[in-house]
């Protein structure tokens, strides 16, 4: 059976959280995550110029509140 990875791309400032989180999923034993990280809100958006299955985001980004920030949602 083919195992694809799944491209996961993590937005967080602190090093020890980007660490537990890609330990975790590193860990896991039935799928493949192939792992990103961007450190800042603007690697994080020049990092989103290529796909990602999913993102995993920091609430807070040093003074910035979240990614989201920049969604205008009306």
């Amino acid at each position: 059976m083919s195992q694809s990875s799944i491209s996961v791309l993590i937005v967080d400032d602190d090093d020890e959280d980007f660490l537990l989180t890609s330990k975790l999923l590193k860990g896991h034993s039935r799928t493949t995550f192939a792992v990103a990280w961007a450190r800042s809100y603007e690697a994080a958006l020049e990092e989103l110029r290529r796909p990602y299955d999913v993102c995993v985001v920091d609430y807070r980004l040093g003074a910035r509140g979240s990614i989201t920030d920049t969604i205008d949602w009306d």
